[in-house]
């Protein structure tokens, strides 16, 4: 007769052992150990209740186990981070027929349409107690209306329409025409968090939006054109943005997208709860979205300008339009002031005029002066606007920590005295990301000491691509300035010097050997 060690330890010791064990261990160890087996069997809640093991065969791991499982224990499932569809199958197939009906959490695949029938069941089985759902389809049937009109109960709805992979899709068109579906009209008050990765029209985007009046964190894509007869038509699409703003009172967080190929969407920003962005919009983050006016869009920032934290998008969007707005966004941003705004995106690559002096994008940054991350992306139209002006203004920013001007190649009004300044004598005290590709003329080896000398000890990503000024010299200084603390927690992990070609090959070898492989460097 075999031992049962197990038999030893408290239980105490045994929900520590528990903690470590992914979900097929736990159920393969209950061949092991008798005593194991009777304590789970006595506990059933703890072994059944999550299962999001990617590992887990559920047809060869738990079938053996199958008189244990208590459904109405699971309250957690992930399917989708299982590669094999056979795999995804089986699992939709096992919770449905099983009979689960408290799961809370659900992300769950559909990658065939055979896989529908089982997803909708387990939709439907939880329908009362399910409150986070997550669901990447690749299937021609759009599963949100059967959603809406039978979870009442859902705090967070993610849609990942023609989903391909982990963090991108092929964006596609649904026409939900939910002016045709009266059941689905379901006042949604317990929703706060609503994802949709693909593109509604915008008759469908305002109907749904009025349906959750308590939303807190929204990402759309609207298409601006639609068929109407024989014609198309365009639609105002910051409509949306109004719609939002009287219907969602405690909106804090609006990404919105147009027609595209994937979205550059991640996740919603972190808000910083400083208790004044607790009635307010904190993020307003817009990507290529055709059919804009600076006419929603400026209101809307004026009404949370002591709110906003994150602000992505173009500095205008009357370009885009027949009629000119009388404020553009860059306007407006330089006209008041913005206490808590720490993320700032613009686009200025639409733009076709120049602003004098650089009066507005200097009151901008002046207005801000709580910013962290700063990222510009200029035109030869638009490149007067970074300048000397721009940078002594970035000098009087305490927190900055991210600077990515894009575009750089245009600019020629920036000096490298001013760079100088700015690396030696600005009031922040921690640069981690700075990105300056195609600053040719104002990159210089003096530039790179002043920088090495300020910044070498805090930056992660450096990225001075075609500054061709630059040379050995003060290139072997920075990599030795980098070298010697590489193994702080801070050390730099990638580099752009693509197309610098004052710096030899024997420089990036010694950069090479020096910084060791967890350093990108990118020539």
């Amino acid at each position: 007769m075999t031992y049962d060690i197990l038999y030893c330890l408290p239980q105490e010791i045994l929900g520590a052992i528990f903690e470590r064990l992914t979900f097929r261990e736990r159920i393969r160890c209950m061949s092991l150990s008798q005593h194991w087996r009777t304590w789970l069997q006595s506990s059933p809640h703890l072994l059944w209740q999550d299962i999001s093991d990617v590992h887990c065969d559920l047809v060869l791991n738990l079938a053996p186990y199958s008189a244990f499982f208590k459904a109405q224990h699971v309250k957690r499932v992930y399917l989708t981070e299982y590669s094999n569809l056979e795999r995804q199958m089986a699992a939709a197939s096992f919770f449905a027929k099983s009979g689960c009906s408290n799961i809370k959490i659900l992300d769950i695949p559909c990658h065939d349409n055979t896989m529908v029938p089982d997803v909708k069941a387990l939709v439907h089985l939880s329908r009362n107690t399910l409150i986070d759902l997550t669901m990447r389809c690749i299937i021609d049937e759009c599963l949100i209306p059967t959603v809406l009109a039978t979870c009442p109960r859902l705090h967070t709805f993610h849609y990942h329409h023609r989903f391909t992979s982990r963090n991108s899709y092929s964006q596609s068109f649904i026409n939900l025409q939910l002016h045709t579906q009266p059941q689905l009209q379901i006042m949604h008050h317990h929703l706060a968090e609503f994802v949709l990765d693909a593109t509604l029209y915008l008759s469908d985007a305002a109907t749904l939006v009025t349906w959750m009046p308590n939303l807190e964190k929204i990402r759309l894509h609207i298409c601006n054109a639609r068929r109407e007869g024989d014609g198309v038509v365009f639609d105002d699409v910051g409509l949306i943005l109004d719609i939002m703003n009287i219907h969602c009172p405690r909106i804090k967080n609006i990404q919105l997208g147009g027609t595209g190929s994937r979205s550059t969407f991640t996740s919603f920003a972190k808000i910083h709860d400083d208790g004044a962005s607790s009635n307010g919009l904190c993020e307003l983050s817009i990507e290529t979205a055709e059919g804009l006016h600076d006419k929603h869009i400026v209101p809307l920032i004026l009404h949370h300008h002591t709110t906003l934290q994150v602000l992505h998008t173009r500095s205008s969007y009357s370009s885009s339009t027949s009629s000119s707005s009388s404020q553009s966004i860059l306007q407006c941003l330089s006209s008041i002031s913005y206490p808590t705004l720490r993320d700032l995106r613009m686009n200025f690559m639409w733009d076709t005029y120049s602003y004098d002096q650089n009066q507005d994008m200097v009151r901008m940054i002046r207005n801000a002066p709580q910013l962290e991350s700063i990222h510009f992306c200029v035109s030869e139209q638009s490149s007067s606007l970074i300048n000397d002006a721009m940078f002594d203004t970035l000098t009087q920013l305490c927190h900055l920590r991210s600077l990515n001007l894009q575009g750089g190649n245009h600019c020629k009004l920036l000096s490298p005295e001013c760079l100088i300044r700015w690396a030696r004598h600005g009031h922040f005290s921690c640069i981690q990301q700075l990105h300056l590709p195609g600053l040719s003329q104002a990159i210089t080896n003096q530039v790179l000491d002043a920088i090495t000398d300020r910044m070498a000890q805090h930056l992660i990503a450096f990225d001075i691509e075609r500054a061709c000024l630059v040379t050995d010299k003060a290139f072997y200084r920075f990599i030795d300035k980098i070298a010697a603390m590489k193994h702080r927690p801070s050390a730099l992990t990638w580099l752009n010097v693509t197309e610098c070609t004052g710096i030899t090959k024997d420089a990036l070898e010694y950069a090479r050997r020096h910084l060791g492989s967890h350093v990108n460097i990118f020539t």
